[in-house]
């Protein structure tokens, strides 16, 4: 017979455990390309963190930020460990990341068939172009840009995605106060500026063609206001250089300026008339105010506009409904006509718009309501089947609702 033995030592510790766990996210509205943001969801309380982001660099924040230098795809590995109470764990993941690719792109602003400036050295119109970004599901502002030359801008190294672009004249320019702003292509507001989609670097050509403002009457008449911040924003946003619209009757853009730090904005030397002021903030929604200009008002003073972030790029982002101005909209789904149900409790101008999933105002009217309850018939035979977004202002109650409507 025969026997063996043999001894090791083993060493027992508290038990602990760690888990690593992460997510990355990609920072789209950032200027510099290949930014990435990463976010340690490990488990265990681990207190030490090695990130390797497979182009040779390291880090050992626990979340840190980190910017590729060249696209491609890499593989990220986070590693957590702990030591506590004499216990210890000790635990790594990963991931394959591929960056997006970037693009370069550009376009040209007009006014009529030449663009703002035509000789090489003529710098009389100076333009600012305002670069947005769909984000999920909003406008957000990416990128700013001043040019002049033969009216050409230019962007560089943006990521693929959806795109709107804003083009303005800025003051001291020979046609500013002749010419507003407009989006491409030939919009004078966010909610009709054709999306662009950046995916190759052939796209030189994104070019917006300056709206000439109608006429205006001078006169002794004046409008003044603020901008506020509204629904869903965040108490820090300013209404600071945002662009307000002077309306006419017939909706013609007649003036236009820029808020001051405080959101405040004034219209002076104005004939008497009916007049609209419309805030075009871009990405954002805000009321439509109606007012008139006579001896006996010949001034309008401390107009408040809200200007609310709960505005949408698609039909999933409205929450709003007030049912004091909007009491029934039927049948549901319509084919032929809608029926819309009002409830101003005065005589007064109720403007209409019909938004496609978009985001776009495909169709608009003002309607006068002789009657504070009325129904408003609306024919939407001329519309693609689909949902679509029913926006009712009344210009002198102020108030907004807002129905999804299916048209079969």
């Amino acid at each position: 017979m025969c026997f063996d033995e043999v001894s090791k030592w083993i060493y027992v510790t508290d038990s602990i455990s760690c888990e690593a766990d992460f997510t990355v996210e990609l920072d789209t509205l950032n200027n510099t390309p290949r930014v990435y943001l990463f976010e340690d969801n490990s488990t265990g309380n681990p207190e030490y963190w090695l990130w390797e982001f497979g182009d040779g660099q390291l880090s050992f924040e626990q979340n840190p930020v980190h910017t590729y230098e060249e696209s491609g795809t890499y593989l990220v590995c986070l590693t957590v460990s702990s030591e506590d109470g004499g216990g210890n764990c000790f635990d790594t993941t990963c991931q394959t990341i591929t960056t997006p690719e970037y693009f370069d792109f550009g376009g040209q602003v007009f006014i009529g068939d030449y663009p703002i400036n035509i000789e090489e050295n003529d710098s009389s119109n100076s333009a600012v172009a305002y670069l947005y970004r769909r984000y999920i599901n909003k406008w957000e502002l990416m990128d700013t840009r001043e040019f002049w030359r033969f009216g050409y801008y230019w962007f560089t190294e943006k990521p693929t995605g959806e795109y709107i672009i804003r083009t303005d004249l800025l003051s001291g320019s020979l046609e500013y106060g002749n010419y507003a702003p407009v989006y491409h292509n030939n919009s004078s507001y966010w909610t009709g500026a054709d999306i662009f989609v950046l995916d190759d670097n052939e796209q030189f050509a994104i070019n917006t063609n300056l709206k000439e403002v109608a006429e205006l009457q001078a006169g002794i008449g004046h409008i003044d206001g603020n901008l506020e911040v509204g629904l869903d924003c965040h108490i820090s946003i300013t209404m600071e250089d945002e662009l307000v619209y002077l309306l006419n009757s017939a909706n013609q853009i007649v003036d236009y300026t820029y808020t001051d730090e405080f959101g405040g904005f004034v219209f002076s030397g104005l004939g008497f008339g009916s007049y609209k002021v419309r805030a075009e903030v871009t990405g954002k929604s805000s009321q439509v105010v109606g007012l008139q200009l006579d001896e006996s008002t010949p001034t309008v003073n401390n107009i408040i506009i809200p200007v609310d972030c709960n505005s949408f790029v698609s039909t999933e982002e409205i929450t709003i409904e007030n049912t004091d101005l909007l009491r029934n909209v039927f049948p549901q789904p319509a084919s032929d006509f809608i029926n819309v149900e009002l409830n101003t409790g005065i005589s007064s101008t109720v403007y209409f718009e019909i938004i496609n999933i978009e985001g776009r105002v495909i169709w608009s009217q003002e309607i006068q309501q002789t009657d504070g309850n009325s129904t408003i018939k609306i024919n939407v035979k001329q519309f693609n089947t689909g949902l679509y977004l029913l926006k009712i202002s009344g210009l002198e109650s102020q108030k907004t609702a807002v129905k999804k409507i299916i048209i079969n």
